[in-house]
């Protein structure tokens, strides 16, 4: 018999950690190996580590990056199925025995086909939870946090969602906005469960509702977006088709995704050509590395080495950065390799 597996899409900094552990009150089971709680996200990002690191390997092989908001389209049938391939071992070693997987990571609302085809292979039909939050208040959240200036990050708002929405037409699906999980958490929960087929504990859902109501962050109203100078005519017709209509008018997306297409084209940007983030990936990874030993995640740091070396293998200050890196994991024979490399790159 078919079974479902959950998947979560919206933009990051939308409350979809929150959003995850709450679906947990419909007994649905969180992967192994997640990724560890910090001080932008303290109560978990709730977000599998191999789930992310292949995500992350996708992106960077079509020369792109999780902040690169030019539409992005996935190669074609036989490159996903390739990539559906290893996606399908990741779960099958992540969701053991489980029986409702729940999976969330933000990037899948780009590279979904791959997952939902993973999924397939496992025996499990994808239902998707797609979630929208007010794009100033995540423009907010990620200036907060990487610093980000406010049009990039209300394109890369649009990216997201409009490739979620789009991606996720041919799924069983449904939309919740942030502003209404945390107003009115248990009912948003309740909707949702009807929506998906699934039945809710009281009990559970309670505690759900505290999750939610204790993630509020920075909010926005959409008066105030619709008033805002950085933001786009395209941004505020798609929040404003996601917030009247939901996930119902298909005509109105497609009419969006072609004026972003054209908006891009206007700019002059060649979208086949690689992101210009792309060739600051090892310096990114490094940064990624050194937050994480900062924090204790030695795992996570040695992850992100790996991933720096794969693009700055021939810089010595990534070598050294590996070396050191390595070296606190207890990782002699990597730690002794790298900074043979650094010291070869520095003569």
């Amino acid at each position: 018999m078919t079974q479902s597996a959950f998947i979560v899409l919206g933009m990051h900094r939308s409350g979809t950690s929150a959003l995850t552990r709450s679906l947990e009150a419909f007994g649905l089971e969180q992967a192994n190996d997640l990724l560890e709680a910090n001080e932008f996200n303290r109560q978990g990002y709730f977000e599998a580590r191999p789930v992310v690191e292949l995500n992350d390997e996708l992106l960077e092989r079509q020369a792109r990056h999780w902040a690169d908001p030019k539409p992005f389209d996935l190669p074609g049938t036989a490159t996903v199925s390739d990539w559906a391939g290893q996606a399908a071992k990741v779960l099958r070693t992540l969701f053991a025995l489980k029986r409702s997987p729940l999976v969330k990571d933000p990037r899948i609302s780009r590279t979904l086909p791959v997952w939902t085809e993973a999924f397939a292979t496992l025996g499990h039909t994808g239902k998707l939870v797609i979630l929208c939050r007010n794009p100033l208040s995540v423009a907010a959240s990620l200036y907060r946090r990487d610093g980000m200036g406010f049009a990039h990050a209300l394109d890369l708002w649009f990216a997201y969602m409009m490739e979620a929405v789009r991606l996720s037409r041919e799924h069983d699906r449904a939309l919740v906005h942030y502003e209404t999980l945390v107003a009115d958490p248990q009912g948003a929960l309740e909707r949702l469960g009807s929506a998906l087929g699934l039945a809710i504990d009281g009990k559970a859902g309670d505690a759900a509702g505290a999750i939610v109501s204790a993630d509020q962050h920075h909010r926005s109203d959409a008066d105030r977006l619709f008033d805002h100078p950085t933001a786009g005519d395209h941004i505020k017709r798609l929040y404003a088709v996601l917030s009247e209509d939901g996930l119902g008018d298909e005509a109105a997306i497609e009419t969006l995704w072609q004026d972003w297409l054209d908006l891009w084209e206007h700019r002059g940007t060649d979208r086949s050509a690689g992101s210009d983030l792309h060739l600051s990936l090892p310096d990114h990874h490094a940064s990624e590395a050194r937050s994480s030993m900062a924090r204790g995640d030695v795992a996570g740091a040695v992850a992100a080495c790996r991933r720096a070396l794969e693009g700055g293998e021939h810089l010595a200050r990534i070598q050294l950065l590996a070396g050191q890196t390595f070296a606190g994991a207890g990782l002699v024979d990597e730690a002794e390799l790298a900074w043979d490399a650094a010291r070869r790159q520095s003569t």
